[in-house]
């Protein structure tokens, strides 16, 4: 799909953009931003983006650092892989798969 952009006067002709949706992770992304994973902004998300268990959905408490800032408590988490050990606990699937499907696979 395609929305109309302009269009209103001579000096800008109608064009069309194209939309945005997330229908693949690896190629011009949201979660590796072409390459590059944004530690920060993903595990934030994934600490409340959680599976559904149970009715009704339960809404979790926001995820406490305890550290004075965000570098902090990204530089004491230490190497990347010690953000699913130390804190999702192997329990957040996606999550999971983010961190285990880095590159353009079958995935």
């Amino acid at each position: 799909m395609a929305k109309s952009a302009c269009g209103a006067s001579p000096s800008c002709p109608p064009r069309r953009l194209p939309q945005a949706p997330v229908t693949d992770y690896d190629l011009g992304d949201d979660s590796y931003h072409n390459g590059a994973f944004i530690l920060a902004a993903n595990f934030g998300f994934y600490q409340s983006f959680v599976e559904r268990k149970g009715d009704p959905a339960r809404r979790l408490p926001p995820f406490q650092f305890k550290a004075s800032d965000g570098y902090d408590f990204y530089l004491g988490m230490g190497g990347f892989g010690n953000a699913n050990e130390k804190y999702f606990k192997n329990s957040n699937p996606y999550w999971l798969e983010n961190i285990c499907n880095t590159t353009y696979n079958d995935y």
